[in-house]
């Protein structure tokens, strides 16, 4: 009897377990090969026939298809990130196709690094090649994966190879699938990189759901829970997750299983800023074997983005001593800022903030105390550059106002990891950056002034009240005068008036503040003339305060045509006089109320209603339009 010969095939799964056993003592290939499973269906999956239709496609004329996250919709910003359903889409055709026996080789690899992708390529070659070099199981694995792309290249066999999550387009340098008509490539990445598009692949952008996809999928995942078929809660959970396959899937299993939760509920406890989105999210070990957590999913895109050298950089032993001094002191084009950038952009709109506000000086200095060496705008640049590559922001340079733009659940994700000191250091940096870059005369270019003030308005959400303490931020003038500038008048009273109710400013200052968008100069004096009796009352006539409000009053009269008016609240400040120039007096200042343990001194506190001393707050001083000189 001849000697037997015996082949094992040994998959990732005991179900490709198969033995051959042939007489003539050679050791065969059995037809057809599986390396890798891929990921089980979704529970409840939203079929995405028109992108479905564009992937077969793809495959059929033999191009590679490279899906990636969207760029944005309906202000929505998605681009390439974890949980929009790459590689759910792209299992849903591996499994479509992998029983068929037509189809000699398929390979699912979970791409995370150049040796995941060398050991599946290894695998397979020890599978695939076994009749052609015996030996194949025991040559390195470097050479084993080169010649399994070679057998592609060359082979008239039909195959599929999917690199699912490609972290790292350098990674499959020689080992990238070859264009061939026999063979199907698909390629998941969060990345944007142009290396990703070579050798004739299509891109493929991949959305979050549409909303009626995402409501879809919510009424029936959740049925049987108390509310799950109210539409209106349904159609603001979605919108409130931003229809994020990921986490509208995750926020399903957290209410499956709690039966007395409802949709109501889920959604007041994702509203309360004290919960992080680990507490709204199924513990890991009670999710699929390939998923993570909404939280874990971006974190370590973040660690991804900061640890990424430049692949351009030399590496030979030449000169990778001098690389290495090089970077301790100008850092790895951008390492080193990923999280501290993305923790600015976590305060900001996630609709999108100018690119000037991330190179202002004071974000400038705080990066520098941060990663102690000095850090430049061009550094930033690079830090931006790596967020986006790695699709934890969208850069839109030909959106100037709205050039830096954050998926609301990414920022949440970040905002959950920041302590109260370090939220506050953040809180008056970012505030500070808004300020300083808000021009002067903001009305020329309305789109920058309504990011500006979105901007401020999204960062008072998130830090409150942290920049009302120990005095309302100057950012807070800007943008009211900004509302008020801009003919919104009822926006600027309403938003004083916010301000007032928060404790950012008080009744006198508040009123102070209102004259300026009344929509007629006679109006306006009426405030002002009240304005300036409190103020009289309060601070005496000698106050700056007072002064400004008395000047506000005799451009006001000027300006309603009444010059004679005008000149004379203005000589009965220069006079030292306590009247308004218009013959009503006020009475001098009361005594100075006592300071309370543990405030700092006040130069001359303000008494609001009932004696009570109201704190004077920085830069809530009203423009003081001063007479032009003949």
């Amino acid at each position: 009897m001849s000697e037997l010969g015996v082949a094992v095939q040994a998959g990732r799964d005991v179900r490709d377990v198969r033995i051959a056993v042939h007489q003539t003592g050679q050791v065969r290939v059995t037809w057809p090969v599986r390396v890798g499973i891929p990921p089980t269906p979704a529970q409840h999956y939203q079929q995405r026939r028109q992108v479905q239709a564009v992937l077969v496609e793809t495959l059929t004329e033999g191009r590679a298809a490279v899906l990636v996250g969207a760029r944005q919709r309906a202000g929505v910003v998605v681009s390439g990130l974890g949980g929009v359903g790459k590689t759910q889409l792209a299992a849903q055709y591996a499994w479509s196709v992998w029983s068929d026996p037509d189809l000699d080789v398929a390979v699912w690899v979970s791409a995370l690094s150049r040796d995941a992708v060398v050991t599946a390529y290894a695998e397979a070659a020890a599978r695939v090649l076994v009749e052609r070099d015996p030996g194949i199981g025991e040559r390195p694995p470097e050479r084993a994966a080169g010649l399994f792309r070679e057998w592609l290249a060359g082979t008239s066999r039909r195959w599929l190879v999917v690199l699912d999550d490609v972290q790292d387009p350098a990674a499959l340098k020689g080992l990238d699938p070859p264009a061939v008509p026999s063979g199907r490539v698909v390629i998941t990445s969060r990345l944007r990189d142009a290396a990703l598009t070579q050798g004739g692949h299509r891109v493929i952008e991949l959305d979050v759901f549409t909303p009626d996809q995402a409501v879809a999928y919510l009424a029936e995942a959740l049925t049987g829970t108390t509310d799950g078929t109210d539409r209106d809660q349904l159609e603001g959970l979605a919108a409130e997750l931003g229809w994020l396959p990921l986490a509208l899937g995750q926020a399903a299993a957290y209410l499956t299983d709690q039966p007395l939760l409802g949709v109501a509920d889920y959604r007041a406890m994702l509203a309360d800023r004290r919960r992080t989105l680990a507490e709204l999210t199924p513990p890991e070990h009670a999710l699929p074997d390939h998923q993570l957590t909404v939280a874990a999913t971006w974190s370590l895109s973040i660690e991804h983005a900061d640890r990424a050298d430049d692949t351009r950089s030399p590496t030979t032993s030449r000169w990778r001593g001098l690389l290495t001094r090089v970077r301790r002191t100008t850092g790895s084009r951008g390492g080193g800022l990923v999280r501290p950038l993305l923790e600015i952009a976590a305060l900001l709109d996630p609709n999108g903030t100018p690119l000037a506000v991330f190179t202002a000086r004071p974000v400038l200095d705080h990066l520098t105390t941060r990663t102690g060496r000095e850090v430049t705008a061009t550094d930033v640049h690079h830090g931006l550059t790596r967020l986006h590559r790695f699709s934890l922001i969208t850069l839109t340079p030909d959106r100037p106002a709205r050039t830096v733009a954050v998926h609301a659940l990414v920022q949440r994700a970040v905002r959950d990891t920041l302590t109260p000191d370090r939220l506050h250091t953040l809180a008056h940096t970012t505030a500070d950056a808004l300020h300083t870059v808000w021009p002067e005369n903001d009305t020329t270019n309305p789109d920058l002034e309504q990011a500006l003030r979105s901007g401020t308005d999204t960062l008072h959400t998130h830090t409150t009240p942290m920049l009302l303490t120990p005095a309302l931020h100057l950012v807070f003038v800007r943008a009211g005068n900004s509302l008020g500038k801009t003919g919104q008048v009822y926006a600027a009273t309403t938003y004083w008036h916010a301000l007032h109710y928060q404790g950012g400013v008080g009744p006198v200052t508040r009123r102070a503040r209102w004259p300026h968008w009344r929509c007629c100069w006679a109006g306006a004096m009426a405030a002002l003339e009240t304005v300036l009796a409190d103020r009289l009352r309060v601070l005496g006539p000698d106050h700056p305060d007072t002064l400004a409000t008395r000047h506000n009053l005799a451009f006001s009269r000027g300006k309603a045509g009444d010059p004679a008016g005008a000149m004379a609240a203005l000589e009965s400040g220069r006079d030292g006089r306590t009247g308004d120039g218009a013959g009503r007096q006020a009475p001098r200042p009361g005594p100075r109320p006592p300071r309370h343990p543990g405030h700092p001194p006040q130069p001359r506190p303000l008494a609001g209603k009932g004696g009570a001393a109201e704190p004077r707050h920085r830069g809530v001083t009203p423009v003081v339009v001063a007479p032009k000189r003949r």
